[in-house]
């Protein structure tokens, strides 16, 4: 059996498990669904290898930051067609058919990769289910070159599409937001990833869950593939002296941080067994990866 490090440093490795109990372990958070209630660790791990991507090919001076967001007549008219998540997802697929289309027409990499986020403050002074995208691409073709889609572009396009797929004009001279990066990009969407997060359970309590999204997370398809070509396996043999070694690994710097879940089983006599059933972490460099590809 093999498992999977990530081209950003990234690992997440699954850990043997005893049987003898009287019901089977639960699943570690790493392969636990969590259907319509935020983000899954595939998702976050996707977002942040891409954007790692973008930044390492591009460099932060070249990447833009673009932000979109639904005015308040676009949740009304969501919310009252009882279709709000396939609405949404249909905004969004048509936004980034523009989006790539004008950074083609640019001669720019239309790479994209984006988290979909509930509006903290709109929920809590409000009570509505505001949904914001954050997207990373590259925006001009230097480091000191011009912007290749200005901001009144971005706005213009961004409201066409959300009063097409809603079908009634929609206005909001501030439903978009377009910045260069000016620190690390996988950063910028990780926090995106979890600021809006706490406020999910809130709206599923309060009978809203319709109006969540049923995806929120985009990535290229070709930038996934990347990604995915880019994964170096690892044996369960180094998997074992990995785990095994990780307290020296982080004190020489090789790991940068590591997690253990850990979960209580009841034997069959009674006596409660605490055991590891997952190990995630990440490397402090990329190439630290190759120590353990054997």
């Amino acid at each position: 059996m093999f498992y999977p490090t990530y081209p950003n440093g990234e690992f997440s490795l699954g850990l043997s498990v005893p049987v003898k109990s009287h019901k089977c372990p639960p699943k570690p958070p790493e392969t636990r669904e969590r259907k319509g209630q935020g983000f899954s660790s595939h998702g976050r791990r996707m977002v942040r290898n891409g954007a790692w991507w973008l930044e390492k090919n591009f460099g932060k001076a070249r990447l833009s930051f673009l932000t979109c967001t639904l005015p308040d007549r676009a949740l009304e008219l969501m919310e009252a067609s009882g279709e709000a998540a396939a609405l949404w997802a249909e905004i969004v697929r048509q936004f980034e058919q523009w989006l790539k289309r004008q950074l083609r027409t640019h001669q720019l990499c239309d790479f994209i990769v984006g988290v979909t986020e509930v509006q903290p403050d709109r929920w809590k002074n409000s009570q509505k289910v505001g949904l914001h995208l954050h997207w990373a691409f590259q925006g001009r073709a230097t480091y000191r070159g011009d912007w290749a889609i200005g901001k009144k572009r971005f706005l213009a396009g961004w409201l066409k599409i959300v009063s097409n797929v809603l079908g009634q004009k929609v206005e909001g001279s501030s439903a978009t937001r377009v910045e260069q990066v000016k620190k690390s990009v996988e950063n910028y969407l990780s926090k995106y990833m979890s600021k809006g997060g706490e406020f999910i359970t809130e709206i599923i309590v309060a009978g809203k869950r319709d109006l969540l999204p049923t995806s929120w997370w985009n990535i290229s398809f070709e930038l996934r593939r990347i990604i995915k070509s880019l994964i170096i396996p690892i044996s369960e043999q180094a998997k074992n002296v990995l785990y095994d070694t990780r307290e020296a690994l982080k004190e020489q710097g090789i790991i940068q941080w590591f997690y253990v879940h850990e979960i209580d089983i009841v034997q069959s006599h009674g006596e409660v067994m605490t055991i590891p059933v997952a190990f995630v972490g990440k490397f402090a460099k990329p190439e630290y990866r190759e120590m353990f590809n054997y």
